[in-house]
This record gives structure tokens, sequence and C-alpha cells, in this order.
């Protein structure tokens, strides 16, 4: 039943790719090959994966980011995955990025064990309605188009958000950094508070387009952090890097359970991370807090204007 299972999604993809796939710019035959059980990749996808692999392993020894800005996209426009199996994928890969993470900033003095405790819960329960959300989109036929608009307007949020935000927030306490919004999560190692009744709805939002994109949420948790809080950019980072672990491992489990996630693939992202997370860090290190915000923008910026350049030149 399982395997029937697995049938029917890859021919609702095969029927979506000959219908809608000129958002994804691949034919139903390249769609169906990531499908079920893993196939023998080409020399030039596995050397597509890899070097994607070495740049999330970059951005994530930089950033203390997952890199799923960077995976998904990729892996859906360039390599034809679908989006389900790509988001699985991805999310999968990242697992091993967020123990990684979590152990820098441990190491670093800033990782903040309870506000990874505290949201949790609130991030699984996001992470599920944004898994649920997609299946049914890709039921309707819609997931790769849905899956392109939202990464657009969350990057540009993001990259908006970064951008704008002050050029030492750590110099002053951000306006959610309060006790008048109810009660707070005392934040020691960077001395500041944060609301429950921020972080709760927080927490379930950045979860469901966790689930939805294959991100791990430092997208929107640095900006908030940042903004909201007055964390500096390094320390917002290592702070969320709890929430990465819960999103990715709770993801995981669910796109693995529908059959959606290709460990060959994921374990080959996972290799070039590896490699290349050290370099990352290293380059961190040497980058003051401001320079690492307008690199981070760059780069998002970059990733939005491909995806909007690619969705107009597909629809023509």
């Amino acid at each position: 039943m399982h395997n029937a299972s697995i049938h029917r999604h890859c021919c609702d993809v095969r029927a979506v790719a000959g219908l809608v796939g000129g958002s994804l710019g691949v034919s139903p035959r390249e769609d169906q090959r990531f499908c079920g059980k893993a196939t023998t990749l080409t020399i030039v996808e596995t050397l597509i994966i890899l070097l994607l692999g070495c740049a999330v392993g970059v951005t994530a020894g930089m950033f203390s980011v997952g890199g799923g800005i960077l995976i998904t996209p990729i892996l859906v426009n360039m390599l034809g995955m679908p989006p389900m199996v790509a988001v699985g994928t991805g999310l999968c890969q990242m697992i091993g990025v967020a123990v990684a993470s979590m152990i820098k900033a441990q190491r670093s003095g800033l990782g903040e064990l309870k506000l990874a405790v505290v949201i949790a819960v609130p991030t699984w329960i996001g992470v599920q309605l944004g898994v649920g959300l997609l299946q049914h989109l890709n039921t309707l036929g819609l997931a790769a188009s849905f899956v392109n608009i939202a990464f657009i307007l969350v990057l540009a949020t993001g990259a908006l958000l970064m951008a704008t935000a002050p050029a030492d927030p750590g110099a002053v306490r951000g306006v959610l950094s309060t006790s008048s919004l109810g009660p707070t999560l005392a934040l020691s190692k960077v001395e500041r508070v944060v609301p429950y009744l921020v972080l709760v709805p927080a927490a379930i939002v950045i979860g469901a387009l966790g689930g939805i994109l294959g991100i791990g949420g430092g997208l929107l948790w640095t900006p908030l952090l940042t903004r909201g809080v007055g964390m500096r950019v390094n320390s917002a980072a290592m702070a969320s890097t709890g929430v990465l672990l819960v999103t990715s491992v709770s993801g995981t489990v669910n796109y693995a359970l529908a059959g959606n996630v290709r460990l060959d693939i994921a374990m080959l992202m996972l290799i070039g991370a590896s490699i290349f997370a050290q370099l990352g860090i290293t380059i961190g290190k040497k980058i003051s807090p401001a320079k690492l915000k307008w690199t981070f923008v760059l780069m998002v910026i970059c990733m939005d204007s491909y995806l909007i350049l690619k969705t107009i030149l597909d629809a023509r």
C-alpha cells in the first residue's frame, strides 16, 4: 500500500509537470526520475548537488542557517525535483547542519538552549501545518507554483528586514524586549527578554514556512531577534540554531513517512557541507557584524532575483 501511495504521488507530479511545469522548466520524465526508489544520478547532477552542499556549508558556517534558501529552489528549478521531494530531502540534509551549528553555538557561549526548548512544540505544530498544506496543494497541482511564489515573498521579506535593521541593534533593547506583553523568557547570555506572546505565534508561523519551503527559519528568526529584541546579528544567529534542529527533524520525519526524502542526495549535500562548513566559520569570524549582515542580504537578493527571473522566463 505504501508503494502504491508513492506511485500515485509520482503520477500526480507527472500530471502537474505537464500542466504547470512551465514554472519549473522541467519535463514530466525528469520529475519521474526523483520519485519513489533512488535512481542513479548523472555526473552533472552529482556535481550540482555536491557544489550545492559546499555552498550550504559555507552559508551555514557564516550565518548559522540551514541553507534551505539555496537547497529547495535549486533542487526544484535546476534538477527538476518535485517540490515535496525537494523540501523533504533538504530538511533531511539540514539535520546534520543543525547539529553542527548547535555545537558551534554552545562552544561560542551564545547558544540559547532555553529558546529552543520553549519554541520546540510551537515550531513542531507549525511544521505539521506546513507539511499538510503543501501535501494538499500538491493534490491540486499547485505545489510547484506555490513554492516558487512563496519563496520569492519570504526571501524579499527577509532581505528587507535585514537591510533596514539598525547598524548595531545590540546597542539598544528592541521594542519586543519588554515585560509589558506578559510573561517573558529571559535570554541570559545576551541579557534580553522575549515575551511568550511573541515567541509562540512566531514559532508556529516560521515552523509552517519551514514545512512548506524546507527552510530552517534562520532567515526570519534572525531579523526578529535583531530588530525586535535588540540582539546582534552573530548572537541572534547562534541563539536560533536550536530552532533549525526542531524544524529539520520534525519535517524530515513527516516527508520520509510519505516517501518524499532522497537520502542519497541528502548525503551528497551533507558531504559538501561538512567539508566547507569550517571555511564559512572562518570567514564569519573575520567579518564584522555589519558586513556579515550585508553579505547575507546580498545572498538572499541574488537568490530572489534568480527565482523572479526564472518565473518570468518560464511564463512566456
